[in-house]
C-alpha cells in the first residue's frame, strides 16, 4: 500500500522535524488530506512554541498512551538521522513509524504538484504515464533519423563515495566539474569541463553550471541534459522514444515545494544580497517583467537541482538569457567567506530556470520525471 492510500484512513499524525522537510510535508498533508490533524512537530530542541500554527514538542517527551500508539509518525529529516529517530520513537512506544524516503517523497511531491498544476491551468504530464503508450522498446537512436541525446552528469573531486556503484546508461556521460581547480583527474570521467571554451575555474561558485556551460558550448546532441553524481532522473527504458513520438521539448524534475514562499525560503537558507541584485536586473528589464517574476517567487514551487533535458535550441535560449544575469550578480556581490553560501550562483540559477520554465509553460511541450538520490 502506498502512503497516499494509507493516509486516507488516518485522522491524526505527528511529524518529526520542523525545518524545510517537515514544513514541506505539512504542505502536502494540508492540500491532499485536509481532514488530517497534525498533532505536533517533534524535535530534539524546542526553540519555538509553534510552526505554522502547529505545536512544537520535544521528541523525547512524547510518550503515547495505549490508545495513541498507532498514530502515524512521519520522519521528515535527513535520511542519515532516520535510524536514531526510529529507535527513540520505538522506545517511547510509537508503533506506526513512517520514514519519508526519497521514494515516499516522490509519491507525495508528484501528487501535490499535480493538484497545484490543475489549479493553475497547467498539466503535469509524467513521463512514466506515457511509458507504455510509445511504440516498442527500442532506444530512439536505433530507429529514428539521427536524433541524439546526451545527459551530462556533474562529478567533482569533493564528492564522497557512493554506497553502491552507479552504472551510467548510454546517454548519460560523467563530466569532471571544476577540473581546472582539481589536483587529480577523476577516474571514469573522460569529459572535463576545462576543455575548450569553459568556465571551469568558476566551479567553486557556479557548481554544476560549469558542466552546463561546457555542454552549451561543445555538445552537438539534439537533446542536452544535466544530472548530478547523486541525483539522476528516473526514466523509463523507452524515454527517448517517447520524447520523439510525442514531440517533447523539455523534461523537468517534478517541482519541489517550500514555505512560506520561494523568495523567503531562499532568504532563510542562503542570502539576501544576491537576491536583491537579481531583482534589480529584472526591474531594469521592465516593471511587467519584475512583477511576473515576483509572482513566481511568491509561490511555493520551483524546479530544483539545475536538472533538465531539453532541445538544443531551447538550451541555447536559456543559457544566453541566464548566464549574463548570473555573471552580473557575481560581479556585484563577489565571493562570500562561507563555502556553502559562496555557491549562490548555483542556487540562484535554480530559481532562474524556474522563471524560464514557468514563463514558457504554454510555449513548450514539457514532460516531468521524478529523480533518484543515491546514498
Amino acid at each position: 500500500m502506498g502512503e497516499l492510500e494509507f493516509l486516507k484512513n488516518c485522522n491524526e499524525v505527528y511529524i518529526v522535524g520542523n525545518q524545510s522537510r517537515g514544513r514541506t510535508f505539512k504542505c502536502y498533508l494540508n492540500l491532499l488530506f485536509p481532514h488530517i490533524k497534525i498533532i505536533a512537530f517533534l524535535v530534539d530542541n524546542v526553540d519555538v512554541a509553534t510552526v505554522e500554527r502547529v505545536p512544537v514538542m520535544l521528541l523525547d517527551s512524547v510518550k503515547p498512551k495505549e490508545g495513541e500508539r498507532e498514530i502515524p509518525v512521519y520522519i521528515a529529516t535527513g535520511i542519515a538521522h532516520h535510524n536514531t529517530i526510529i529507535s527513540k520513537l520505538t522506545y517511547n512506544g510509537f508503533k506506526t513509524i513512517r520514514p519519508i524516503t526519497p521514494t515516499v517523497d516522490n509519491e507525495f511531491r508528484t501528487e501535490y504538484a499535480r493538484r497545484r498544476f490543475i489549479g493553475k491551468g497547467w498539466k503535469l504530464n509524467m513521463i512514466d504515464d506515457l511509458a507504455t503508450q510509445s511504440r516498442g522498446t527500442k532506444a530512439a537512436k536505433e530507429y529514428d533519423n539521427g536524433v541524439t541525446f546526451a545527459v551530462y552528469c556533474a562529478n567533482s573531486d569533493h564528492d564522497t563515495p557512493l554506497e553502491k556503484p552507479y552504472v551510467y546508461p548510454d546517454y548519460e556521460h560523467p563530466i569532471h566539474v571544476g577540473a581546472s581547480l582539481a589536483r587529480r583527474r577523476l577516474p571514469g570521467c573522460i569529459l572535463m569541463d576545462n576543455l575548450g571554451n569553459n568556465i571551469s575555474d568558476k566551479n567553486i561558485q557556479y557548481c554544476e553550471l560549469t558542466a552546463l556551460y561546457w555542454a552549451w558550448k561543445h555538445s552537438d546532441a539534439d537533446y542536452i541534459g544535466i544530472s548530478h553524481y547523486r541525483r539522476h532522473f528516473i526514466l523509463p527504458d523507452n524515454w527517448q522514444q517517447i520524447v520523439i513520438d510525442k514531440s517533447i521539448d523539455i523534461i523537468m524534475p517534478v517541482p519541489t515545494t517550500v514555505t512560506p514562499s520561494v523568495e523567503h525560503n531562499y532568504f532563510a537558507r542562503h542570502g539576501i544580497e544576491e537576491w536583491e541584485s537579481m531583482m534589480q536586473i529584472f526591474l531594469e528589464y521592465g516593471v511587467r517583467e519584475k512583477e511576473t517574476v515576483e509572482k513566481i517567487f511568491s509561490d511555493t514551487m520551483y524546479f530544483p537541482c539545475n536538472m533538465f533535458i531539453m532541445r538544443r535550441e531551447i538550451l541555447d535560449d536559456l543559457c544566453e538569457w541566464m548566464f549574463p544575469i548570473l555573471d552580473r550578480i557575481v560581479c556585484e556581490v563577489g565571493r562570500k567567506p562561507d563555502p556553502y553560501l559562496n555557491r549562490y550562483p548555483g542556487f540562484i540559477s535554480e530559481r532562474l530556470i524556474s522563471v524560464y520554465i514557468i514563463t514558457n509553460m504554454f510555449r513548450y511541450n514539457i514532460l516531468y520525471a521524478n529523480k533518484d538520490f543515491l546514498k
